[in-house]
This record gives C-alpha cells, sequence and structure tokens, in this order.
C-alpha cells in the first residue's frame, strides 16, 4: 500500500491509495469535469480570459490537469 508522507500536518487527511497509478490516476481530471464539480469558477473562462489567444484553441480541446477533487467539491 503506498502511503503518502508530507511534513505539513495537513497530511493527516491524504487518503492512502492502493497503488502509486491509483494515487496519480485520482489528480488528473479534464478541465470540463473541473468546471462541472465547481460551482464557485468556471475555469475555461477564467483561461479564455487570462491566457495569450495563442493559448485558447488548447484551452478549448479541453485539456487534462491536475485538480485536487475533495478541494472542489467542499
Amino acid at each position: 500500500m503506498l502511503s503518502v508522507k508530507f511534513p505539513y500536518p495537513f497530511s493527516e487527511e491524504i487518503p492512502n491509495f492502493a497503488t502509486e497509478e491509483e494515487f496519480f490516476s485520482s489528480l488528473y481530471m479534464h478541465l470540463s469535469e473541473v468546471d462541472a464539480l465547481s460551482t464557485a469558477v468556471n475555469w475555461t473562462k477564467y483561461f479564455l480570459h487570462t491566457v495569450p489567444s495563442t493559448h485558447h484553441t488548447y484551452i478549448l480541446k479541453d485539456p487534462v490537469v491536475i485538480a485536487n477533487k475533495a478541494a472542489i467539491q467542499s
């Protein structure tokens, strides 16, 4: 069993994962999934307003991003 330990107090809230792949796959989501989970911010619109226009096509292709699902849902 993979046990993640960090030298910070919040580390006790991090769940243990059976495998390293399970841990890392839980971090990656498509930007549209983050938008669906987050009611406070539409991240696609935010990025389209803040990044240079040359990157808009990348944002619109629904890239895979790293997001903390537990933090988004709370």
